[in-house]
Parts: C-alpha cells; structure tokens; sequence
C-alpha cells in the first residue's frame, strides 16, 4: 500500500514480533515522506582526499554526484524545485520546468565533480527530447549564466537523465535549448543606413 501524502489513512499492521503497529505511526511516515520531498537532501563527507559518490533521491529521480578530489570535510545539499524562475535572464519557454541546485558547505572542496541529473518528461515545457531541442545545460552562480561546454554534456533520453563532467563547483543547474541564453531581442534587430 502506497503511503498517503494528504490525509489520513486508518491502517492497522502487525509486526514481526506480534505487536500492532498504530495507524499513528503511519501518519508519521507520511508526514515524514512528504518533508524528504520538499527538503534538500544532504550527504556528508567525513573523509578527505580520494573520492566520494551520492544518490540522491529527488523529484524526477535520482540524482548522482561524483566528487574527485575532496580536500576537505564538509557537506552538500542537493534540492530540485519545480520551476525554472530564474534571475539570469534565461528564457524560461526554452528550459525543463524545473531546476536543481547542489551547494557545498562547510569546508567542501573538490577537484572535479559529474552529475547525473534526472529530469520529468512530463516537464519539458514544449521540448522535444531530441538533440536539436533538448541539448544544453546551464550553471547560475549569482548572476552569471554559463551553458556548459557541449563536450561535457550527454543526454540519455531513454533514461531522462543528463550527464554533466568537469564540473569544479555547485550553484543551480537548469537544462534546456541552447538558445535559452541568447539575448533578448537578438533576433528582431536591423540595421538601417542613414
């Protein structure tokens, strides 16, 4: 039986050892489920030097990360969001309805990091999951946008993922058009001869 997200549901379960297990209990584990969903998950990093990989299970999927490299002890939260708002000008009717933002704290450092990020079919926003639709992947650090070098990008549209490599720091990723990033305008402008 499928845990609740809304509601209650009157449940009675006997345990291994014969004790009934309450249907309060069960409303705990819907409550529970339903905060994993909405909060970032966060993966430690107690050991320096070497590697380090996490799944992380989010929205769309699960979510990979490799880190190469760490030189230092630390944590990374890793949260999807179901929109693609943005303060960078990107242009929204070109990017998957949503994006995932990866952050390091408290002394995370690393070399080189890859990322496997699951996106929603269902939230492509008009995209077509081809090359010549689906096909970048963008980095907002503050207030500046990067569309990451192609070479380091594979899509796997069987699979609804999107392979990132040589990453060397986390902020927000959203995925998309290439042309998501062109300037506004670009495409309506003349030059007229005096």
């Amino acid at each position: 039986m499928p845990i609740p997200t809304t509601g209650t549901t009157t449940v009675s379960f006997t345990n291994v050892d014969g004790n009934n297990i309450s249907s309060a209990r069960m409303n705990m584990d819907a409550i529970r489920y339903s905060i994993t969903r909405q909060l970032p998950a966060r993966f430690y990093v107690t050991e320096e030097g070497g590697a380090a990989a996490f799944n992380a299970h989010v929205r769309s999927g699960t979510l990979a990360v490799s880190l190469t490299g760490n030189s230092g002890r630390g944590y990374l939260d890793i949260n999807e969001e179901t929109t693609n708002a943005n303060t960078v000008d990107l242009d929204p009717t070109k990017m998957v309805d949503s994006r995932w933002t990866l952050t390091a704290q408290a002394g995370l450092t690393f070399s080189s990091a890859t990322l496997t990020i699951p996106y929603n079919p269902a939230r492509l926003n008009g995209l077509t999951e081809t090359a010549g639709s689906l096909n970048a992947v963008f980095r907002v650090d503050g207030s500046a946008v990067t569309e990451v070098n192609p070479a380091n990008v594979s899509f796997n549209y069987a699979a609804n993922t999107v392979t990132v490599t040589g990453i060397t720091g986390f902020s927000t990723w959203f995925i998309g058009n290439d042309t998501a990033n062109d300037p506004v305008g670009v495409d309506d402008w003349q030059m007229l001869a005096e």
